[in-house]
């Protein structure tokens, strides 16, 4: 985790602990919508202790004055509100121990969190109205005291806020907005350091490094920021500001979530499978890109990290075909790291052969396509369909150079259990550029380029974009992130001017759905890049299936594509 991360969750953790915004919430949707690693729940509690510092800063004397009379016998008011801070916190106890994995496991995803923030939020809201805000801290009895302490106990779900649902609690019940926020301040003392203390055991000593200092610095500073303006908002001004905030941003994170595709939506259509050419109809140029990937689905078949044997066959036949074109290739190592039952350092390779002038100056295109498979699947359209576009690019840079450098890359490890992490063949190579300084114009990832169905409802997409997308799967995608938006428009001009398949060009944010390739990477490392594909299991049914077979591809289709890319490779700037 660097600094900066570790200072934006700190200050995250300060606001919304402290707020009635969710401080867990905001802890798993901001790393989430910002692509960064889960920091893990012991770290997001262990940020309690800046929360925690923050609260004593502000209430010391509150609590010395309470330590003293939980010391004494005598009634006072201090005494009563000691005794219920420690019957109130009960619950929160009780829900803590008993639910803490059941609701990591159930709640620790953007679509509850986001439910649970709009739920809430609007419950606030309705209790700022309803309640009739008569009630001070003279009030506060054992019952009260009781009753809040249940509602704070919800507070263990992602998204309901501890300080938000006590808030609520307090104000339906009478009390007035300042004296609600006070209690609930205090009475998340005990539960906060607890908590606190319970998981501090699960940090490792290397955990605690500067960006762990560095994160409860930033949550204590921004948590007594926070509790100051809240006290003081309050004598004023409603709750309205966080409750339209809670539903805003819990909108966002529904939407972000809804782009993220489920896990196979194209088996759902029920549709036959398309009418494919015979063999023996095929023209010259559409039966070589068949026969690369006859070679890599039938002849080797499963292709994954897990088989590693096979996956080496594949390295080696990719590398040999493209030395019968007369290259050089490059066999290019990387050692994954942490990949599950895959041994530590087990070395993968890239493949990758450079053409056009030799000039250092001159803007490098990255032309990129994965040759391993996921597991258990034979991986035609996933992703010979993208090899042999690649090598038969790579036969046509040959026959004749194209007027810029141009790369052309064969990735290892795109597939589980590398996906979306350092051990993609992808990701390696984006750094490895990026180290030389290398000046990139831009890289396209060939992603699944040969499944196509012309009928009517054979194509869908995520909720957001199914009103701009066909609904046929008669194209191929080129997908740019905003940065990448340049580089979009010189590939699909040249490319729609040569004729050939469908493309369909568009512009849109870098989330979740939109990253499920090795483009990705290369937008990561700061390099313009497309994502082109016939966009995987949006229409194909057998992505990720062993019925992903050869006969099921398109492959007059296949070698148009080849023709488009050509044709941006040609073109003059």
């Amino acid at each position: 985790m660097t600094l900066l991360h570790a200072a934006v969750l700190g200050a995250v953790q300060g606001a919304g602990e402290l707020l009635p915004i969710s401080s867990s919430a905001h802890l798993i949707l901001v790393p989430w919508m910002m692509r960064w690693p889960d920091q893990g729940l012991a770290y997001d509690v262990a940020l309690h202790w800046g929360t925690l510092l923050a609260l004593a800063i502000v209430f010391w004397k509150d609590w010395l004055n309470l330590a003293k009379a939980g010391l004494r016998r005598e009634d006072s008011q201090d005494r009563r509100l000691f005794d219920g801070i420690v019957l109130g916190t009960i619950p929160g106890v009780i829900a803590g121990l008993a639910a803490e994995k059941w609701v990591e496991s159930l709640f620790r995803k953007p679509e509850p969190i986001a439910v649970c923030l709009i739920a809430f939020g609007i419950l606030l809201a309705a209790a700022d109205r309803l309640g009739r805000k008569e009630k001070g801290f003279a009030d506060l009895g054992l019952k009260e005291c009781a009753l809040i302490g249940l509602a704070q106990a919800l507070a263990i779900v992602p998204g309901v806020s501890r300080s938000g649902i006590t808030l609520t609690a307090a104000l339906f019940m009478g009390f007035k907005r300042v004296e609600a926020a006070r209690f609930s301040f205090l009475l998340s003392v005990p539960i906060v350091l607890g908590a606190g203390i319970l998981k501090f055991k699960d940090l490792t000593p290397g955990s605690l490094d500067s960006s762990f200092w560095t994160g409860i610095v930033c949550a204590a500073v921004t948590g007594v920021a926070c509790i100051r303006f809240l006290l003081s908002y309050l004598q004023k001004s409603n709750l309205d500001l966080f409750a339209v905030y809670r539903v805003l941003f819990g909108g966002l994170a529904l939407f972000l979530a809804s782009a993220v595709p489920p896990v196979h939506p194209a088996s759902k259509l029920g549709l036959s499978a398309p009418t494919r050419a015979p063999v023996s109809a095929l023209s010259a140029e559409a039966a070589r890109h068949r026969e690369h990937v006859v070679a890599l689905s039938s002849g080797i078949g499963e292709r994954s990290a897990v088989t590693l044997k096979q996956l080496d066959r594949a390295r080696d036949e990719v590398a040999a075909r493209l030395k019968a074109l007369g290259y050089d290739p490059v066999v290019e190592p990387y050692h994954g790291k942490f990949m599950g039952a895959i041994r530590n350092g087990t070395t993968f390779y890239n493949i990758s052969v450079t053409t056009g002038p030799a000039r250092p100056d001159e803007g490098l295109w990255v032309i990129g396509a994965h040759y391993d498979t996921a597991y258990g699947t034979p991986g035609a359209d996933d992703n010979a369909s993208g090899v042999a576009v690649l090598l038969e690019l790579a036969r046509a840079l040959q026959a004749s150079a194209p007027p810029r450098r141009v790369r052309l890359v064969a990735f290892s490890t795109e597939e589980p259990p590398a996906f979306g992490t350092q051990n993609m063949g992808s990701w390696h190579d984006a750094q490895s550029l990026k180290r030389k300084d290398e000046k990139v114009e831009g890289m396209i990832s060939l992603e699944m380029l040969g499944y196509f169905d012309e009928r009517p409802g054979s194509q869908i997409f995520f909720p957001f974009l199914k009103w701009f997308m066909p609904d046929r799967g008669d194209f191929l995608a080129l997908v740019a992130n905003p940065s990448s938006r340049a580089f979009l428009k010189k590939v699909s001009r040249p490319w729609r001017r040569a004729g050939g398949v469908r493309l369909v060009a568009r512009t849109l944010p870098g989330i979740q759905a939109l990253r499920l390739s090795d483009h990705a990477n290369y937008w990561d490392a700061g390099f313009p890049a497309l994502l082109l594909t016939d966009t995987a299991n949006y229409r194909n049914p057998h992505y990720h299936e062993r019925t992903d077979l050869p006969e099921t591809l398109d492959y007059e289709r296949l070698a148009a594509a080849t023709r488009g890319l050509e044709a941006a490779l040609r073109a003059p700037d």
